[in-house]
């Protein structure tokens, strides 16, 4: 048995088994969570996402060909797996905190301000208030949520004393707020994103797997040639 087939059987067996776990391991979280997604509704947020849908068996193949084509060039056991944890971590983590967000067109909307459902209200000493609405978008994975002036710019006061004063009460406080036409500026990617949002990502730690997986082929010809 050549080289190149010995490599392709044991990719293609060993691969195949991981993502197979990966995918099983898939679908039971998201049968057991099943009832727990119907009531909260945020499977699309980054908590959530990774263990759904086909992202995890991307993330498997993913991590399986980063690990074999460490191994293959580095040849040294404990710094391959060094290398792989790094490299791995480093791509999971990238993903939630810079990439997702981009792989689809982000919502955006601007509405009044609702008083009577000010999810929190803050002021400092000096009058600097900052002021969060509650967001009524289900399901949806919020990426930015401001409370601005109808000129368009954040809002932090400052704070009138006579109504917002460390006396006063909590209605006279909103009322005054209420007056001021403030807006809730929101940025997001709403529910029905979740599968799109699956297969591009996946699609991506699958193109990048089988980049490894010809590196690894190059890697092994080089070595014999």
């Amino acid at each position: 048995m050549t080289r190149t087939r010995w490599l392709a059987t044991k990719l293609l067996t060993i691969g195949l088994a991981s993502m197979a776990t990966a995918g099983l391991l898939s679908i039971a979280v998201s049968v057991w969570a099943n009832r727990f997604d119907q009531a909260a509704m945020n499977r699309i947020t980054p908590a959530f996402f990774i263990a759904r849908g086909v992202v995890p068996v991307a993330y498997a193949a993913f991590a399986f060909m980063l690990g074999v084509t460490a191994g293959l060039i580095i040849r040294r056991t404990v710094p391959a797996m060094a290398v792989t944890l790094a490299v791995y971590i480093g791509a999971a983590a990238s993903m939630p905190l810079w990439v997702r967000a981009h792989l689809l067109p982000i919502n955006h909307v601007t509405a009044r301000l609702d008083t009577s459902a000010i999810y929190g209200l803050m002021i400092e000493q000096e009058g600097h208030m900052t002021v969060i609405g509650d967001v009524h978008v289900p399901g949806a994975w919020i990426l930015s949520h401001q409370t601005i002036t109808p000129a368009g710019a954040v809002f932090t006061g400052p704070a009138d004393p006579r109504y917002c004063g460390p006396d006063s009460p909590m209605q006279d406080c909103t009322g005054w707020l209420d007056t001021l036409n403030l807006r809730q500026d929101i940025t997001y990617h709403p529910a029905d994103h979740f599968w799109p949002l699956q297969w591009i990502e996946g699609g991506i730690f699958f193109a990048a797997a089988l980049v490894l997986a010809g590196v690894c082929f190059w890697w092994v010809n080089r070595r014999i040639t």
